[in-house]
């Protein structure tokens, strides 16, 4: 078999928040660790300032069709009250009367409601919707790319046997790029 097969119809998506200037890049693997070690690959190029990625993240679809998706860079709700309601609490322990208690339910909010709106990258509707596409146990590396050197990308990219579901940036490199992904000799 020449790689993974070959992503389902999906409408294209934009799975940038508005404002964002990057294009959106979304490779499929036959599995979470491939993804992983391609989320690396792009980390270490843009460590040699090689690639610029605003966002990434990586959907799993379990052995049970569950979709998890673990971004880099955002803040979930729950992180976002959990470091209001230390917030509040310190602040509050300098008013007078329950003060801490108040400004802990304060910052809380607070917190929870600033971690919802921040927000910009990477669409999560649309990454779960592309995710419902994957097979059990399959996984789609999500890149949000403000710049790259796009031989460098292309070597990088014959290391992984991958397909590439979705991509808002040039045609022509994403044509470039389909033909240069690496063939799993040992495939599924």
């Amino acid at each position: 078999m020449d790689g993974p097969p070959p992503a389902p119809a999906v409408e294209p998506v934009t799975t940038a928040a508005e404002g964002v200037t990057a294009d959106l890049w979304a490779f499929r693997f036959a599995d979470p660790v491939m993804a992983q070690e391609a989320l690396l690959a792009a980390m270490r190029m843009q460590s040699h300032k090689r690639l610029k990625l605003d966002d990434a993240a990586i959907v799993v679809r379990d052995g049970r069709g569950r979709i998890r998706i673990t971004q880099t860079r955002e803040m979930s709700t729950v992180q976002g009250a959990m470091s209001g309601s230390w917030v509040g609490l310190l602040a509050g322990m300098f008013v007078p009367g329950g003060g801490a208690l108040v400004g802990m339910a304060i910052g809380a909010a607070a917190g929870g409601l600033f971690a919802k709106l921040r927000d910009k990258g990477i669409n999560d509707d649309e990454m779960k919707q592309w995710g419902e596409q994957l097979g059990d146990g399959e996984a789609a590396l999500f890149l949000l790319v403000e710049d790259c050197h796009q031989m460098r990308v292309l070597h990088e990219a014959s290391r992984f046997p991958a397909t590439l579901l979705t991509s808002t940036g040039d045609p022509e490199f994403a044509d470039k790029l389909r033909e240069r992904f690496a063939v799993d000799p040992w495939g599924p």
